[in-house]
């Protein structure tokens, strides 16, 4: 967290936001699903339809869950 906290801070960027915006840059990802607390929350989600990261900021996400991603298991398919 620490490392995508720093990453966020460095663009000027909001840790929800550029989370989200990650995820929706990957074009194998059809669906996001946000939730939150409050209709605030929702509606700063939703803004990170709008956030369009940079490729420095998408590199420096892709690192980060290089390091972070579950494992994935081979059943010898």
């Amino acid at each position: 967290m620490e490392a995508f906290r720093a990453l966020a801070a460095k663009h000027g960027r909001d840790m929800a936001q550029m989370a989200l915006a990650f995820v929706l840059a990957n074009p194998t990802v059809t669906s996001v699903i946000i939730g939150g607390t409050s209709q605030k929350h929702i509606e700063h989600n939703i803004a990170a339809l709008e956030v369009a990261l940079a490729k420095e900021e998408l590199q420096g996400c892709d690192e980060i869950w290089r390091k972070l991603r579950p494992l994935t298991f081979f059943y010898g398919r």
